[in-house]
């Protein structure tokens, strides 16, 4: 809908929305004209966004540049120039954080600790975890941060991990060591988890030639080769794992989840 491009993006030049008043007065006042031009009420607003936020709000739709061509646009004016990240403040929390980064000093020391972030949809969750992270990352630049996430009408094992040993096999990959303190157990992750087989190290390890026929054995088996690939790397650096909407794990994730800690 690139008209409310054009809206938000005045509204941005500007200040103001192109239109106001109640809802019968703005729909007229589109289809009697264009509103002041940004460049009007911002006289430095730059000559090819004014240009386009005028386009983009003509009254009749094959008038409008297409989303492709906003897009072109956009990212020719954007080249060759600086570009800043900006990163909304986070407000409050304090007590958790200080909970969250007191637990990961205490992995620094070498103890394992979980911690369960719990309320309801919207409140920030994912932002505190994320906030927790930064901080994390900001103090202890080594430290892995390894993160997975729960869909809702996601079907299928363990994912709750998939995103968890993706980051293993980026921390691996970019470790030309690793194959000397990589654990012979991590071959029997591969089935589980394709992604591991992408790292040469993994890829030369050999599997047992005598797997146990019970479930719950080799179950138990491929848990302990988790535990003892986290364990290796943990040695290393610290690391932290982050799972996002966990009330969505399917029971194998939780099972391995109940095993790793």
């Amino acid at each position: 809908d690139v008209y409310s491009v054009g809206v938000i993006l005045y509204e941005a030049l500007t200040g103001v929305l192109p239109y106001e008043g109640t809802a019968m007065a703005v729909m007229q006042s589109k289809l009697v004209g264009l509103p002041a031009p940004p460049g009007q009420l911002v006289p430095d607003t730059p000559p090819e966004l004014d240009a386009l936020t005028m386009e983009l709000l003509a009254p009749e739709a094959s008038a409008r540049p297409s989303a492709a061509e906003v897009a072109r646009r956009l990212a020719a004016r954007g080249s060759g120039r600086r570009r800043v990240a900006l990163r909304a403040p986070f407000v409050g929390r304090e007590a958790e954080l200080t909970a969250m980064l007191d637990g990961f000093r205490r992995v620094a020391r070498g103890e394992p600790v979980a911690i369960v972030i719990e309320g309801e949809s919207g409140v920030g969750k994912s932002a505190l975890v994320a906030e927790a992270v930064r901080r994390i990352v900001e103090g202890e630049p080594a430290a892995c941060v390894l993160r997975g996430r729960c869909r809702e009408r996601e079907l299928v094992p363990f994912k709750a991990f998939d995103g968890v040993f993706d980051g293993i096999t980026r921390a691996l990959s970019a470790d030309p060591t690793c194959g000397e303190w990589l654990p012979a157990s991590a071959a029997l992750l591969v089935p589980l988890f394709p992604a591991l087989s992408a790292v040469p190290a993994v890829g030369g390890l050999a599997l047992p030639s005598h797997a146990p026929r019970d479930n719950v054995a080799q179950r138990n088996i491929v848990f302990a080769a988790a535990r003892d690939l986290l364990a290796a790397l943990a040695a290393r650096t610290p690391v932290v794992l982050v799972i996002d909407d966990l009330q969505w794990a399917d029971a194998d994730s939780l099972a391995l989840a109940e095993a790793l800690v």
